[in-house]
């Protein structure tokens, strides 16, 4: 974890930082920040910048980030844990690689140009290629700490069980359709009368005057 944990500094650093007066901290900027790097909201935890010093205010955010991870650990185990950090650092490396090889072609196809400013192509191209690298070990490291972090781990235990209810719901769905398939598709329907019922010999509703049964229910 000491890699979040110098990403989580670095972030207290640019928006909190202990020689900018607190009033003047970017607090907005740093929730987001932790939330998008770290997955939770600083101030859903308890974490209330006005009352803390930078480095205080470094130091719960690092303990919350560890209350997180450690959580996460707990649901899938360490072993598991284990697997998926390797397994998502060598897909950022892999893609991360590619990016970098493109840079560097673009880098030694104008590296020549820098001898019109009166400075060394060599000189010029081990400094920048350097620079390059120390990038591509940062977006590395941040990606796959921002990944784990997001990274919302499944019960087992609960998910086979969810998968059970669905398998039991589709099976009767199936048995339901198969029983009416075999009764000839038709569902028994009860119809329910609206009006009231009129008698033979009472007044034809439709105002003939006549009876029901010498009018509108003379096939009744």
């Amino acid at each position: 974890m000491g890699i979040a944990d110098e990403i989580m500094a670095s972030l207290v650093q640019l928006h909190a930082s202990a020689e900018v007066n607190p009033s003047e901290w970017d607090i907005e900027a740093l929730v987001r920040a932790v939330g998008q790097q770290f997955g939770f909201d600083m101030r859903a935890e308890g974490v209330d910048p006005a009352t803390l010093s930078s480095k205080e205010l470094e130091d719960m955010l690092v303990e919350k980030a560890h209350e997180r991870y450690d959580e996460k650990e707990a649901i899938v185990g360490a072993p598991a844990m284990r697997f998926h950090e390797r397994m998502i650092m060598l897909q950022f490396v892999d893609s991360q690689w590619k990016d970098h090889l493109f840079a560097m072609d673009h880098l030694k196809e104008g590296i020549g140009l820098r001898g019109y400013g009166q400075r060394d192509p060599l000189v010029e191209y081990k400094k920048e290629s350097f620079e390059l690298f120390e990038d591509l070990m940062s977006r590395i490291e941040e990606e796959t700490i921002r990944f784990l972090f997001l990274l919302q781990p499944v019960d087992e235990k609960k998910a086979a069980e969810e998968q059970e209810r669905r398998q039991r719901r589709q099976q009767m769905i199936m048995s339901q359709q198969q029983a009416t398939a075999a009764s000839g598709g038709s569902v028994a329907t009860q119809v329910k009368r609206e009006a009231p019922k009129v008698g033979r010999n009472d007044p034809c509703p439709c105002g003939s005057g006549k009876k029901y049964k010498k009018c509108h229910g003379v096939n009744a």
